[in-house]
C-alpha cells in the first residue's frame, strides 16, 4: 500500500501554520504531505485573490520542503466538497490509506460538513491541536461516533480509512484571516514565508 497524506485549504495566503501542520503529520507517519488547494470553498467566502495567485504562493512556500500539490479542485467550477474529492481519490486508490490532516477546530465541527457520514468511510484523520483549543468530549465528537480512535499515528497506516488520531503536538498560532487583516492595515504579518510575503507585496494582494 502507498499512503496518501492530504492537507486541504484555500491557502489564501499559505502561512507557516499550514507548513507546521504538514510537518507534524509527515514526521509522525513517515509520509510526505500533499497540499490539496481548494477552488470554491462552500463554507467560506470566495478567496479575494485568483486561484493562480494562491497556487503560485503555495508553490513558493513549498520550495525545498519535499511536499507536493494536488490541483484537482482548481479545475472544478463547482464548490469543493471534501467528500467528493475523497470519493474521487478513493476510486483511484481503493486500497491505500488516505489520511486527511485537520485542526482541532475542524474536528469539532466535522459533523456539519457535506456528506459528513461518508467521510470516515473514505479516509482516516490526523487531528492537530491548535493553541488554546481543548479536546472535545469524545462522546460528542462526530468522528468518535463514526470512526475508531487510533492509539498511535502508525495505526492510520494499517487501514484505508475509518480511523482518527489526535496528536499531542500543537500547530502555530496563526491563520490566513490574521495575515490578510494585517496586510489590509499595512502591517508586516508574522509567520509567513518571506518569499510568499514578497510575492504578495509585488502583486499588491490583500489590499483594501
Amino acid at each position: 500500500m502507498s499512503p496518501l497524506l492530504l492537507l486541504g485549504g484555500t491557502f489564501s495566503p499559505v502561512h507557516l501554520g499550514h507548513l507546521r501542520m504538514a510537518e507534524i503529520a509527515s514526521e509522525s507517519l513517515g509520509v510526505s504531505a500533499t497540499f490539496l488547494i481548494n477552488s470554491i470553498p462552500p463554507h467560506k467566502e470566495a478567496p479575494s485573490v485568483t486561484s493562480a495567485d494562491r497556487l503560485r504562493m503555495l508553490e513558493i512556500a513549498l520550495q525545498g520542503t519535499g511536499f507536493s500539490i494536488d490541483t484537482r479542485e482548481l479545475r472544478r467550477s463547482s464548490p469543493s466538497y471534501t467528500s467528493e474529492t475523497l470519493r474521487e481519490i478513493r476510486a483511484e486508490r481503493p486500497h491505500d490509506p488516505v489520511i486527511f490532516i485537520i485542526g482541532m477546530d475542524s474536528f469539532r465541527t466535522i459533523g456539519s460538513w457535506h456528506e459528513a457520514e461518508e467521510l470516515p468511510k473514505l479516509a482516516g484523520f490526523f487531528v492537530i491541536r491548535r493553541p488554546g483549543t481543548e479536546m472535545p468530549p469524545l462522546d460528542e465528537s462526530f468522528l468518535a461516533l463514526h470512526a475508531e480512535r487510533a492509539e498511535n499515528a502508525e495505526e492510520l497506516l494499517e487501514a484505508p480509512a475509518g480511523r482518527y488520531f489526535i496528536s499531542e503536538r500543537e500547530c502555530l498560532p496563526v491563520s490566513s484571516t490574521m495575515i490578510r487583516e494585517a496586510l489590509s492595515r499595512g502591517e508586516e504579518p508574522e509567520l509567513i514565508a518571506p518569499g510568499v510575503l514578497q510575492y504578495i507585496r509585488e502583486k499588491g494582494l490583500y489590499r483594501r
